[in-house]
């Protein structure tokens, strides 16, 4: 999500570069393995880090992130590596997962997972309502979708009304399960009027955020 927010070329790849700082007082476990994490950071957002589930963050410790992330007078938290094959740019993006060879395995929701060479991607299609606009439609293929004012989001809403640079996220997963989480926004997200932090959305759902109404029309 942090590196998707940065407008790079699209032929550069990299890792974020965390930032160890030192932490007074007694570690805290991870809430996978329980085993102690160490104290990193970004654009001085302090995290926790476990060396085998990743960097754990609080609500508001990712919106924090994101926003300073998405700032452009702020440098970019890379750490550099182009792949074999491809000029430095000086500039990063992540490298995507790729999907294991051989045949394709049954995932959790009971279908079967894609395999290589097949479309995985989802195309969800919303109607967003601004206020005083008539109500548009958007088609969005992304893993992650993201809601806010920055101008880099998937669905740019409206400033008025406390919406938030990076409001919530929508994970989006094969074969179409969709969750909305809420980044910690000051005047939160509600779900068909019912204020949520983080919930499974289908056709039909309506997500108010500020004064922005948006709908989930198609997933295809």
């Amino acid at each position: 999500m942090i590196l998707e927010m940065l407008p790079l070329p699209p032929d550069a790849l990299s890792r974020l570069q965390l930032a160890v700082i030192q932490r007074t007082g007694d570690p805290i476990a991870c809430p996978s393995c329980h085993k102690p994490m160490h104290a990193t950071a970004i654009h001085q957002v302090h995290l926790d880090r476990c060396a085998q589930h990743g960097v754990w963050f609080d609500a508001d410790e990712l919106r924090l992130a994101l926003e300073r992330v998405g700032d452009p007078r702020r440098e970019p938290p890379l750490r550099e590596h182009v792949a074999p094959g491809l000029a430095s740019t000086g500039f990063a993006r992540p490298l995507r997962a790729q999907a294991a060879s051989g045949p394709a395995s049954s995932d959790s929701a009971g279908g079967i997972a894609p395999g290589v060479g097949e479309d995985a991607s989802v195309a969800v299609t919303f109607a967003v309502q601004l206020p005083g606009v008539a109500p548009m439609t958007q088609i969005v293929r992304a893993e992650v979708i993201k809601l806010g004012t920055l101008a880099r989001t998937h669905i740019r809403i409206a400033e008025a009304g406390g919406a938030a640079r990076m409001h919530a996220v929508i994970e989006v997963k094969w074969p179409g399960t969709l969750t909305l989480i809420d980044l910690g926004s000051a005047v939160g997200t509600l779900l068909n009027g019912t204020p949520v932090i983080k919930a499974t959305i289908a056709v039909g759902d309506h997500l108010t955020l500020g004064e922005t109404l948006v709908e989930v029309v198609a997933i295809d």
